[in-house]
């Protein structure tokens, strides 16, 4: 499998976000791989409406582009100065900075599909649904999203696959694979609250599977007292018992009127998971 060898890490701005950034850094230091920062600022079109004159022409104030573009070049130096800065400490093996504008989902996910994953720090508002659910959809390849803070732990060849044998948590393992060797601690997560859903395809089987590509896999046991636990509070549980450094899952999302819906484990991991999670739809 070939190793990944470019990382796009969008990046507004905030301290919290640098841990994307530092996880990825991490990634790149392990596999000679690339990180290509993205910095989205607004289209200044978006700023105001437009006033209409006689004819009805739109009429735009000068004064007010010119405020917002520069504004725009003062979020954008920035930005690319604190990634300086914290490049210093987080070494990544090579890094580049870029901006664009325009709807967030849309840059991210166009720059995204010439990246092997994309690497994204968790938000904290329904927007942030909407961003990672869209470049999901758009991107045709993995997000993997890092809690929030300046420096999270690095990746530790500890990795938890949530699956359920279906063709989202089939893609999600896929593209796992580049993140695993004959040296990591994989674990398998299968569990189905309820009795009318049976998985299509058993733990064993992705254990097999793996198996061909060198990797050993084993079934994650029951972490203690998840016969009171949901799924996803028992997939959490799992993850923090073997100390994983990655979830593998599938995303499974919905669209209504224009939103990104997820399905309760989906969702809850990726507000509440405490270390990273790979994401694939």
């Amino acid at each position: 499998m070939t190793q990944p060898k470019i990382f796009l890490v969008p990046f507004g701005g905030t301290d919290k976000e640098l841990a994307a950034f530092h996880y990825a850094s991490g990634l790149s230091q392990k596999f000679g791989a690339h990180i290509s920062v993205l910095h989205v600022l607004p289209d200044p079109q978006d700023f105001f409406t437009p006033y209409y004159a006689l004819y009805g022409a739109p009429v735009y104030t000068e004064k007010t582009l010119d405020d917002v573009e520069a504004e725009n070049k003062k979020l954008k130096n920035s930005a690319e100065e604190k990634i300086k800065t914290v490049s210093k400490t987080a070494k990544p093996a090579e890094f580049s900075f870029h901006s664009a504008t325009g709807r967030i989902e849309d840059a991210i996910a166009l720059r995204g599909r010439v990246a092997d994953a994309v690497i994204m720090c968790r938000g904290s508002n329904e927007s942030f649904t909407d961003t990672v659910g869209g470049v999901l959809t758009a991107c045709a390849r993995p997000v993997i999203v890092v809690p929030p803070g300046e420096k999270p732990a690095p990746y530790n060849n500890r990795v938890l696959i949530a699956w359920d044998g279906s063709i989202e948590a089939a893609r999600a393992a896929g593209y796992a694979l580049p993140y695993l060797d004959g040296s990591s601690t994989v674990r398998i997560f299968s569990r189905q609250d309820g009795e009318n859903r049976n998985f299509p395809l058993k733990a064993q089987e992705l254990a097999g599977y793996l198996k061909h590509h060198g990797i050993k896999a084993e079934e994650a046991p029951a972490p203690q007292n998840s016969e009171n636990m949901t799924a996803q509070q028992a997939l959490s549980a799992a993850a923090a018992e073997m100390d994983a450094g990655l979830i593998v899952m599938g995303a499974y999302t919905h669209h209504r009127l224009k939103q990104t819906v997820f399905g309760g484990v989906t969702k809850y991991m990726l507000y509440n998971a405490d270390r990273p999670v790979l994401l694939a739809h």
